[in-house]
């Protein structure tokens, strides 16, 4: 949720504060990814945590990973093609401008916060 939010911040203030535009909103959701990712990494490796990582437990066991994939393919393929259809959407709505593209980009980002938080279980 947090890259999320930084996402939406970064969004307005690049496209509307600086007047980036499209790459403003690009360059916003690199850096709410980036962000969430350094923060995951902190808590996965962090000491802390009564369920840590460390170096030693990344290694690869054939059986396990055709297990993973055999359960993670169904899913894999019904996001790609979920992203596909809104890159379909989003170019035709980059015919509207700007404003309606970021407009659309925030509602977007909104909705898979929203999903998110339902699907875990936080609302």
């Amino acid at each position: 949720g947090l890259g999320i939010v930084v996402n939406i911040i970064l969004t307005a203030y690049f496209i509307k504060g600086c007047g980036m535009g499209v790459e403003g909103a690009a360059l916003a959701t690199v850096i709410g990814q980036g962000l969430i990712t350094l923060v995951c990494l902190f808590l996965l490796f962090r000491k802390k945590e009564e369920n840590h990582l460390r170096i030693t437990d990344l290694r690869f066991e054939l059986e396990s990973m055709k297990k993973l994939f055999n359960i993670a393919t169904p899913s894999a393929c019904s996001q790609a093609f979920s992203a596909f259809g809104f890159l379909i959407l989003q170019a035709v709505i980059l015919d509207y401008g700007e404003v309606v593209t970021a407009a659309f980009s925030i509602g977007n980002k909104i909705t898979n916060l929203l999903l998110r938080n339902i699907c875990f279980g936080l609302y």
